[in-house]
């Protein structure tokens, strides 16, 4: 059954495609989709996400930790969705996998609120595609925006994309915990990270770092979104004082790791508890990708 499926998909493997994740640049053709409804569990691809998720221990080892973060959630709603994301990273299982909790609306769900005001920080901006949402989320109406990218190719075509607006700073350089120069691995794709300094590989180079507390341009910000492949914690550790004085809306990546599925929301939660957390989930199964912590003030 499942081999004739992928014989007469396959067909439409060029011609009809899927936004996976909103819009976001990330497009599934059809006939994969149409693969994924026959599968009841993830085939584990080494390398990705799931399967690195799968082979760790630590979720198991911190139920404690889970539970007092599914706790944090604004409602059973999102409690439930966080759990039972917690699990699928376990098991692949697709009986596991929140479905009925995916959007589209990544980075922009309707509990953020966003007014005509915000000064939005967006790091990890690639090359603008979530600017670009912003924008259009906003109908153009906002106060500023600032943008953080490492990536020279990736920042080269932002400067394409958004050089030219009035409203936007673009910085060449990547949101951390402290200022100064660390090993990056410049892809000119959205795997682009930090890497080991002790065993750069691939396109290795030192890339600037930059805190958000110590940039002037970033005292007003209203809304911060982080996409930072693993470096999330350290961006958030660099935003401290921002956070704790203005008390932004946040949008920040999970899933890059287990630990990060816990502890992220564990810092925010420190530093700021009155923050009530949402979960967005913004890629469809088998996928564990694109899941999103929400934080705003009640």
């Amino acid at each position: 059954m499942i081999e004739k499926i992928f014989a007469v998909t396959t067909k439409f493997a060029h011609k009809y495609i899927l936004p996976a994740s909103g819009g976001e640049g990330w497009m599934i053709p059809i006939y994969q989709r149409i693969q994924w409804l026959t599968m009841s569990r993830a085939a584990i691809v080494p390398g990705t996400v799931l399967a690195a998720a799968m082979q760790s221990s630590f979720l198991k080892e911190n139920t404690g930790r889970i539970e007092r973060v599914a706790d944090m959630m604004a409602d059973e709603e999102n409690k439930n969705a966080y759990l039972a994301l917690i699990k699928y990273r376990q098991t692949g299982l697709k009986k596991d996998f929140p479905s009925k909790h995916y959007s589209t609306k990544k980075y922009f769900v309707k509990q953020l609120r966003l007014g005509q005001d915000e000064v939005f920080v967006d790091c990890g901006a690639f090359t603008g595609n979530t600017l670009s949402h912003f924008i259009k989320n906003r109908k153009g109406k906002y106060k500023a925006a600032i943008a953080f990218e490492p990536d020279p190719y990736s920042f080269q075509k932002l400067v394409k994309n958004h050089g030219g607006n009035p409203k936007i700073t673009l910085i060449n350089a990547g949101a951390y915990d402290r200022g100064g120069e660390i090993q990056f691995d410049a892809l000119g794709s959205i795997g682009s990270k930090i890497t080991d300094e002790s065993n750069p590989a691939g396109k290795s180079r030192s890339i600037q770092v930059k805190s958000i507390d110590s940039l002037d341009m970033c005292g007003e910000i209203t809304f911060i979104k982080m996409d930072v492949e693993g470096a999330e914690l350290n961006a958030l550790k660099g935003a401290k004082e921002t956070i704790l004085r203005n008390k932004p809306k946040l949008a920040i990546s999970l899933y890059h790791s287990n630990e990060d599925m816990v502890r992220l929301a564990e810092y925010i939660h420190e530093l700021v508890p009155e923050y009530k957390f949402y979960i967005g989930q913004h890629m469809l199964f088998p996928s564990c990708g694109e899941t999103v912590l929400y934080a705003v003030m009640p």
